[in-house]
């Protein structure tokens, strides 16, 4: 089950798995489209909004953690009341997990078994902090593989073709530039609600 406490230590998403069903239908996604996301189990979605708030905190945000012992990266001291997650971050969640994750582990899933490149590479390469990318050393020949290239999983496609909607709701949250100093030593944090030490 997730936890949704805000600023919580434990917290691992900012909203429900009924939350997410309600952000994603009202969202104007095609009754056909939305089956990928209502024929999941509980347990399935809960596993796409871990992914997704983890990956909000993946972005350039503005502003510092308010609460001590914060597991997700909101709520942030440039909001006005830190006592809640804004309307906005829940629905880049609930769209993150639908549009992003779910379509990139369906296509991980599907063009493993389809394409026949996973089964034909070695790993070269392991990159967590950079999304959770896996590089290949390809065993096959350079014709074979750029005619399977329409198989491969497509992450920075779907954030590309899907991102839109999200960076305008995160827009209020986002900095310019990622990285640069910056000195939060003096900030006062707040006490976690939920933390037992």
């Amino acid at each position: 089950m997730l936890t949704t406490t805000v600023g919580g230590a434990y917290s691992d998403s900012f909203i429900t798995v009924a939350e997410a069903d309600s952000l994603i239908s009202g969202a104007g996604v095609a009754t056909d489209e939305l089956t990928a996301w209502t024929s999941l189990s509980s347990d399935a979605k809960e596993l796409r909004l871990r992914a997704a708030a983890q990956l909000i905190g993946l972005l350039p945000l503005r502003g510092h953690r308010v609460f001590e012992h914060q597991a997700l990266p909101f709520p942030r001291s440039v909001q006005l009341n830190v006592n809640v997650i804004p309307d906005a971050v829940k629905t880049s969640q609930a769209l993150i997990a639908y549009l992003v994750v779910n379509r990139n582990l369906a296509d991980v899933t599907s063009n493993a078994t389809e394409s026949g490149l996973l089964s034909d590479a070695l790993v070269r390469e392991v990159d967590v902090v950079g999304v959770m990318k896996v590089r290949l050393q390809h065993t096959l020949d350079a014709s074979t593989i750029r005619a399977q290239s329409q198989f491969r999983p497509a992450f920075l496609k779907l954030m590309k073709a899907y991102g839109a909607p999200i960076w305008m709701l995160m827009r209020p949250y986002l900095a310019q530039l990622k990285g640069g100093l910056t000195n939060y030593e003096n900030v006062t944090l707040l006490p976690s609600p939920d933390f037992t030490g």
